[in-house]
């Protein structure tokens, strides 16, 4: 949201801002570059409750929660919803779960968004209400407890990124399989949260830019034009969801070969994989899991090896401008000429061929 603002900031050329932080929430002063309130031009703050004395234009940026004491500025939280329930309802699973907390209005609208979508294609939810972020925070107990309830498969759908690591944490601790038997997803695209956990977590992305350039918008026209009326809400959709491996689910009925996929793909763009290596980390014998992919996936687990570098190459080639010798240290090819080999056997031209094609 920050970035949002800046951006604005910029483009307007005359504003100077100042950052006001503390544990629960930050507030963006748009002024002389001056910390007291009585100075400032305007206000963009985090929490609809927080009330200023200053007598400047102030806009919020938050789902209104209790007493809104200005226009508001946010992300539209049944919508949400309904994408989070879209992209679950995609994967052909048959059970569905939410996880999030009562009396949070955002929580309580990105359920209800979830809710109505998955009603529309005939289908319910099993739900975890928390009373609130501390509760949530500590409670994998009651997670575990209601993960052991749920039908499985299942998709589960939790209104924040950091309840949905928690969901992660307890599935392993139950030894369910991410996302075969538990598909999860959280909200925000957290960075951190979503790399802290195996597999890498989806999430919703926040409109966070659009709502920090709008609200300084919003808030350049108070200040030019006091007596304008503004809408009191205005609501931003969210990003399409960010998919990452705890929502890949593979389709494969066996869960050796699913897990071995999510290796395979996870690392054959970057190094060089071999199948000996992929099967002695799933505890078999090379036989048996060319045997498994044979039944299921029809290729062996050398072509998807194969498959999946040659589509890393191809996007190297084409989507960048490096030299041939960098991108086969990426990729882990022990020479330029290894690469040049791989290329021409896989396209039939070379690596410089490729990269001319696509560019006609």
């Amino acid at each position: 949201m920050v970035a949002g603002i800046a951006r604005y900031a910029s483009e307007r050329g005359d504003w100077s801002l100042v950052v006001a932080r503390d544990d629960d929430h930050t507030v963006i002063l748009g002024g002389f570059g001056e910390e007291d309130l009585q100075s400032l031009d305007g206000i963009i703050a985090g929490k609809t409750w927080l009330k200023f004395t200053s007598a400047c234009p102030v806009i919020y940026t938050s789902t209104p929660w209790g007493q809104c004491h200005g226009p508001v500025v946010c992300q539209d939280d049944v919508a949400i919803g309904r994408v989070g329930a879209t992209h679950l309802l995609s994967l052909g699973l048959s059970n569905y779960g939410f996880v999030g907390m009562r009396k949070v209005p955002w929580s309580e609208q990105r359920q209800e968004g979830f809710e109505t979508k998955l009603r529309e294609h005939g289908q319910t939810s099993l739900k975890l209400l928390f009373g609130g972020w501390l509760e949530a925070q500590r409670g994998i107990d009651e997670i575990v407890n209601w993960l052991r309830s749920l039908p499985l498969p299942c998709a589960v759908f939790c209104s924040d990124d950091r309840v949905a690591v928690n969901v992660v944490a307890a599935a392993r601790m139950l030894n369910l399989h991410v996302p075969e038997q538990l598909a999860i997803l959280g909200v925000n695209d957290d960075d951190i949260c979503c790399a802290s956990v195996t597999p890498a977590l989806s999430s919703v992305p926040l409109p966070g830019d659009a709502i920090g350039y709008e609200s300084a918008r919003r808030l350049d026209r108070m200040m030019s034009n006091p007596g304008a009326r503004l809408e009191p809400i205005v609501t931003l959709p969210p990003g399409k969801v960010v998919q990452r491996g705890s929502t890949e689910v593979l389709g494969y009925n066996d869960l050796i070969v699913c897990e071995a996929m999510r290796l395979i793909r996870s690392r054959s763009a970057m190094e060089a994989v071999v199948v000996d290596q992929i099967a002695s980390e799933l505890g078999m014998h090379r036989q048996q899991l060319n045997r498994s992919f044979a039944k299921h996936v029809g290729r062996s687990p050398k072509e998807e090896i194969d498959r999946v570098r040659a589509e890393r190459l191809r996007s190297m080639l084409v989507d960048s401008d490096q030299p041939i010798k960098q991108i086969a240290y990426n990729m882990g090819f022990a020479s330029p000429s290894q690469l040049i080999r791989f290329c021409r056997r896989t396209f039939g031209v070379t690596p410089l061929e490729l990269r001319e094609q696509a560019v006609k």
